[in-house]
């Protein structure tokens, strides 16, 4: 009989199910234009963008993310875009 599948991944990949699902339209443009980005990468983007595929798309193209970047890089890579276009 084989193990138990812990929780752990059965949660993340109900996560990333949902976040196809709901983002499955941006996610279709952006594999369009970043084919060399990961599924799952482009859907934590979509995420952080609230699946707006131009604003993914900015913010992809000028560095803001990067595939495998951790949130705290994020926030600050936003921050500091808001920050200068504030004057």
């Amino acid at each position: 009989m084989p193990p138990p599948h812990s929780a752990l991944p059965v949660a993340a990949d109900d996560g990333l199910k949902t976040a196809k699902k709901q983002f499955n339209q941006p996610l279709s443009q952006l594999q369009a234009i970043f084919p060399e980005w990961k599924e799952d990468d482009l859907l934590s983007v979509l995420e952080e963008v609230q699946g707006g595929v131009e604003l993914a798309v900015a913010r992809i193209s000028e560095g803001s993310y990067s595939s495998f970047s951790s949130q705290q890089i994020l926030i600050r890579n936003t921050q500091d875009m808001l920050n200068n276009g504030a004057t």
